[in-house]
């Protein structure tokens, strides 16, 4: 199986044919009163008080109670590259020309809803996560603009184009992630476009994968974890918290001891970081993204390890 470390991603440097438009951009010289919202850093703040003139979103501490800015989250826009992967981006089929070289690569702004266009350098394994599509493309240029990569899947079940294929396309699985390892070495641009009415995104996951040994299918197994909860209010009647459900992968994995001792400083390195957990490329349930756990030692043989960890997803 694999560990990919998502890559840190200039969001100022990411291309999107969606606006970003959730709030007025702030203004340094304008006052704003409580509850305004302005966005700032491809972020929405709304602001916590009167008056609130000159005081950057950007510089406001979050984690105090006296924060004169409240991050709200990421524009929608942006809001696939923000970790959480309830927070999903989504846009609907506009039929505007898309420019740039898109329809020379194969993008339709016919078909194509959301399109973004990423630079970066040294990545070699893709995973995009909460897909809501009829259709997923990927391109890959290299920066000499020559292109190294591309693919078409469905992901909705199946795509037809008439009536014939509308009886003899067989309909398979839809899917909400995908997985594209070993990206081309040279790849500066990565593209993707999602098409249909309506689609979302949840994350896009761009970094380098690391081998970390054979997962166990006896041994690997998921679960749904939910922070709803039934509450008593001060008049005695019973009421539900509704909160999200997340998703949680534990993972055994088998790996000889040489490799091992090698990987060990890194796993180290990234255990409490975010991360997507690849158990098998053909499984989608056992990819998952979210935080990594601390590694338990599970046995330990003369020429191998055999150890487990769970990914906490993100809801």
């Amino acid at each position: 199986m694999w560990l990919v470390e998502p890559f840190d991603i200039d969001l100022d440097a990411v291309l999107s044919n969606q606006p970003e438009d959730d709030a007025p951009p702030w203004d340094a010289g304008a006052s704003y009163a409580l509850g305004a919202r302005v966005l700032r850093g491809h972020r929405v703040f709304a602001s916590m008080i009167e008056g609130n003139l000159g005081l950057d979103p950007l510089t406001v501490d979050q984690g105090t109670d006296a924060a004169e800015w409240l991050e709200v989250g990421y524009s929608n826009a942006r809001a696939m590259f923000d970790g959480v992967l309830a927070n999903r981006a989504s846009a609907t089929r506009s039929g505007a020309p898309l420019g740039g070289d898109y329809a020379t690569l194969g993008f339709s702004e016919a078909h194509v809803a959301l399109l973004l266009d990423i630079p970066v350098t040294g990545a070699n394994c893709l995973v995009l996560f909460g897909i809501d599509a009829a259709m997923v493309q990927v391109v890959g240029l290299n920066a000499a603009g020559e292109v190294l990569l591309s693919q078409r899947v469905a992901v909705a079940g199946r795509e037809v184009g008439s009536w014939w294929e509308y009886f003899t396309v067989p309909v398979s699985g839809a899917r909400e992630t995908l997985v594209f390892r070993d990206l081309p070495v040279g790849i500066a641009r990565i593209i993707i476009g999602l098409d249909g009415d309506t689609v979302r995104l949840g994350e896009v996951v761009l970094g380098r994968e690391i081998y970390i040994g054979a997962a166990q299918v006896a041994g690997t197994a998921g679960r749904h974890v939910t922070a709803s909860r039934y509450e008593f209010n001060d008049f005695g009647r019973l009421s539900m918290v509704k909160r999200p459900t997340r998703r949680e992968m534990t993972y055994t994995v088998a790996i000889e001891k040489d490799h091992f001792d090698r990987l060990e400083g890194r796993l180290g390195r990234i255990t409490g970081g975010l991360v997507a957990a690849i158990g098998s490329t053909g499984r989608t349930s056992t990819v998952v993204f979210g935080i990594m756990g601390t590694i338990e030692w599970a046995e330990e043989y003369p020429d191998f390890y055999i150890y487990a960890f769970t990914v906490k997803g993100v809801s």
